[in-house]
């Protein structure tokens, strides 16, 4: 679900990762009375997946999240979740930035 402000954003230049293909998992959350609940998927498990699909991937991007709910009045709920995104690998730039310091001490 995207929200303009949901956290941390960063901005990724386009020529600093390759794509590498579509990922997505499904998973359930359950929860008995509001207090005990077991189950879920978070990006973690989406980057697991995409690792799995595509050894050298490094992140997701681009996640999609669709949650759907089922309820048995207050005793019983689950919510399905889906998510999907794309596997990127970073691209190493083996540019040097070295810098050079000169320090004067005369007065």
């Amino acid at each position: 679900m995207p929200y303009q402000n949901s956290g941390i954003v960063g901005n990724v230049v386009e020529k600093d990762y390759e794509v590498l293909g579509p990922v997505s998992i499904s998973g359930k959350h359950h929860n008995v009375l509001g207090i005990i609940g077991w189950g879920g998927i978070g990006y973690n498990d989406l980057l697991d997946k995409a690792k799995e699909l595509y050894p050298e991937a490094d992140a997701v991007i681009n996640i999609i999240e669709d949650v759907s709910s089922f309820s048995v009045a207050i005793f019983y709920n689950n919510f399905g979740v889906d998510m999907s995104g794309l596997a990127i690998r970073y691209i190493d730039n083996t540019e040097d930035y070295s810098v050079n310091f000169t320090v004067n001490t005369s007065e």
